[in-house]
């Protein structure tokens, strides 16, 4: 922390903001854990690790926050965590742009706006309220809880977000003009 803040910032003040980070990650048993060392019983696990690495980012406030696959090894629980806190963080107008492979449906739920890329062309950009519809009207159907069940575990949910992404070839053709603006 003292890295990464201002050092005109108090020891105080650098201790709640590390204190509040900790316990929104859910990091609160592991505050006096080793980083590295795999020979200690008491060395952060890859997932934890990851979390404390978005912790250390989120030190600074960032207006703007890129994040490449940050589930990515993380189970449900941890990235569930990790992307609500960045669906708070955009709540307080800061902009979260992330890239995630095959999220669960609860995951999922939690994006504003949506991409869908397949094979590098945009299949889908719009809302994620319209995505299942948008879907509908390319000729590919779904139940009406594909997208809507948060207490599924994500492997379940790779056939629905992969059928999403690689129906009917049409919906890569009409993406840009059929889905909605931001």
């Amino acid at each position: 922390a003292r890295l990464k803040l201002d050092r005109r910032t108090s020891d105080t003040e650098r201790l709640n903001q590390v204190t509040q980070l900790i316990a929104s990650l859910g990091l609160q048993d592991r505050a006096d854990s080793r980083i590295g060392s795999q020979g200690s019983d008491k060395v952060l696990s890859g997932g934890e690790k990851k979390r404390l690495s978005f912790a250390t980012e989120m030190l600074t406030n960032p207006q703007l926050l890129f994040c490449d696959e940050p589930t990515t090894g993380l189970d449900s629980y941890s990235a569930h965590k990790l992307v609500h806190m960045m669906k708070l963080m955009a709540s307080k107008g800061r902009t979260v742009l992330c890239t995630i492979h095959q999220p669960s449906s609860d995951i999922f739920n939690m994006f504003d706006q949506l991409i869908l890329v397949a094979e590098g062309r945009i299949a889908y950009f719009g809302c994620v309220e319209t995505a299942l519809t948008f879907f509908q009207r390319m000729g590919k159907h779904f139940g009406k809880d594909t997208i809507s069940t948060p207490d599924r575990d994500s492997i379940l949910d790779l056939p629905v977000i992969s059928s999403l992404v690689y129906c009917e070839s049409n919906a890569l053709d009409h993406a840009a003009t059929k889905a909605d603006p931001f």
